[in-house]
């Protein structure tokens, strides 16, 4: 009954139609029997083809939802035709085997239409021919109707399901990639702190501070997959203050941007994923520092420019497809990529900024 109700409110209109038709035709029967043809009580053909039709229409495509239940079109393609064109010519023949003896006034009033014909019994044939062509004709058009709507609607769904998987690889991978905080990192930050301790507890003090200010941001933001160009900057700056902690000549870093472009956005932690990668491979200290700038192009990209010596061997634990994540990432919001430009003197890290809505 659960699954009957449902369809019984989705198709409660044609139902009632239907049910309104019975009415007429019963009413018929009980008044004047079987003499309603000779009293011109005929039947029209609209009417019948109305009824007769809507029959058929529900039938076909009720069979057609029975049989998703057991015998699906993506896995027996075959057989499911062959069995629903089955079920389809069944349905034609009880129909009109049914509309033949329930309703014999319908074949006796159409025989006006065929005066022309000296043969009655030719005429009637003539009839059932027309009429089982008609019904053929409508079986065939409402099984390629399905079967067309079936695969429309598979494709459709097929493409949903794609899109969908697609949003939840790039989600886990952004969220990978916001809640990563490297162990190396974490252990050179514990050890500089224990360094620290001993030899200058004021600074060792500005370190702890600059450290929870980092692992708060990253509480913080861990929700957000998109963040202000302000906002990354500053998780930046107190990133690198906790590398140049015990030497700010190490690493110099400086950027020309325009208030305005402050406000555009960028996927969360992507900016310090750059900066993670150009100090994991490049060889820094107070004698050879490392610089990077940070400036903006009129197609509203942040470029990251570094230079520096570079490692000869880049540690096992530094990803070699940071590039690949990253535009895994911001093809989601974008299909500009981030690319990088590698020069004898210089290099450069290309990062699409995307825009606030509204």
């Amino acid at each position: 009954m659960s699954r009957l109700n449902p369809y019984l409110r989705k198709h409660r209109l044609l139902l009632a139609l239907l049910a309104g038709n019975l009415a007429y035709f019963v009413s018929i029967f009980i008044h004047d029997s079987f003499d309603f043809v000779q009293q011109n009580y005929h039947i029209p053909d609209h009417l019948y083809a109305l009824l007769m039709m809507g029959i058929f229409v529900e039938t076909i495509w009720a069979v057609a939802v029975w049989l998703d239940q057991w015998l699906l079109i993506e896995h027996k393609f075959k057989q499911r035709a062959i069995v629903q064109g089955l079920f389809s010519l069944g349905a034609m023949i009880g129909l009109i085997t049914l509309a033949d003896a329930t309703l014999p006034g319908f074949t006796l009033n159409t025989l006006r239409h065929f005066q022309e014909f000296e043969d009655v019994a030719h005429s009637v044939v003539i009839k059932k021919v027309r009429v089982y062509s008609t019904f053929g004709f409508t079986a065939v058009l409402l099984n390629i109707v399905y079967f067309g709507w079936r695969f429309f609607r598979d494709f459709h769904v097929a493409q949903l399901k794609a899109e969908q998987l697609h949003k939840e690889t790039v989600a886990n991978q952004l969220q990978t990639l916001k809640n990563q905080i490297h162990p190396r990192f974490w252990f050179a930050s514990l050890e500089a702190l224990i360094q620290l301790v001993h030899q200058d507890p004021d600074l060792s003090e500005k370190f702890i501070k600059k450290l929870s200010l980092f692992y708060r941001y990253n509480i913080t933001n861990s929700e957000k997959e998109l963040i202000t160009l302000a906002e990354e900057l500053e998780f930046v700056n107190i990133y690198i203050d906790l590398i140049n902690i015990k030497n700010p000549a190490m690493l110099k870093w400086h950027h020309q941007l325009a208030p305005a472009m402050l406000q555009y956005l960028l996927p969360s932690k992507a900016l310090q994923k750059v900066f993670e990668q150009v100090l994991e491979t490049h060889l820094y200290d107070a004698t050879r520092p490392l610089t990077l700038k940070l400036s903006t192009n009129p197609e509203a990209n942040l470029i990251v420019t570094y230079s520096g010596l570079k490692k000869l061997h880049t540690p096992e634990y530094i990803t070699q497809d940071w590039l690949v994540e990253l535009n895994q990432i911001y093809q989601f919001y974008t299909p500009q990529k981030v690319q990088e430009h590698t020069q004898k003197k210089q290099s450069q890290v290309v990062l699409p900024l995307l825009q606030v809505d509204g």
